[in-house]
């Protein structure tokens, strides 16, 4: 299922993203974090990881990915269509995007009181060559009660690679792991979310890093 994300961005925002996009694949001189992930011996498979290091696990469609060694790789840089900005704050940095790409700095915030059905997107692009995906791990600070994952081989195609889905934990604060329905070359990946539980609205996300 081939999906058209950048409708649900602001005219701004889309005009940003289709100049980066553009950039994602020729830039020989970028680089991606990465961050090592639990050995093999540690973990059976990405629902076992996610047990080890949260207790918190989402099956999709029954899958669990098979057991081997995992790299964590952080996005080079992210977009979204709905960003907090506190008063005073004119820049946004706040809570903006940024905040989920790497642990530890803060947290990326949407600007709340979504209307029912409403569509927060969070996207996370790669430089240089494109990743390959298998699985997403996310630290939810407001967690939504639904999501699906896009990627992309090209940045301007995005297929559905989780269904939209009920996220069946209902607390705000959690680690959740998503498996991808098969590893994935991509430029990126978009999390589309809806259905907050927070009381304001509120979608708060800690990181997003993908897991090859």
């Amino acid at each position: 299922m081939v999906f058209d994300f950048f409708h649900l961005f602001d005219s701004a925002t889309t005009a940003a993203l289709d100049h980066d996009i553009t950039n994602v694949v020729t830039d020989p001189h970028a680089h991606t974090h990465f961050l090592f992930g639990p050995k093999k011996s540690q973990a059976t498979s990405f629902c076992d990881m996610v047990v080890v290091d949260q207790g918190i696990s989402d099956k999709v469609n029954g899958k669990e990915a098979v057991g081997r060694a995992h790299y964590y790789v952080a996005p080079d840089y992210s977009k979204a269509n709905s960003e907090y900005k506190e008063e005073g704050d004119e820049n946004g940095y706040d809570f903006d995007s940024a905040k989920a790409e790497v642990p530890g700095t803060g947290y990326y915030c949407s600007a709340g009181h979504h209307k029912p059905g409403e569509k927060v997107v969070w996207c996370g692009f790669f430089k240089g060559q494109r990743k390959k995906l298998s699985a997403i791990k996310l630290r939810w600070v407001y967690a939504p009660g639904r999501i699906a994952v896009k990627t992309s081989p090209d940045g301007v195609k995005w297929v559905t690679a989780v269904e939209d889905h009920e996220i069946k934990e209902k607390s705000d604060q959690f680690s959740h792991l998503i498996a991808l329905d098969k590893q994935r070359s991509t430029v990126g990946f978009c999390l589309e979310m809806s259905e907050p539980h927070q009381k304001d609205g509120f979608i708060g996300l800690g990181e997003a890093l993908a897991i090859r």
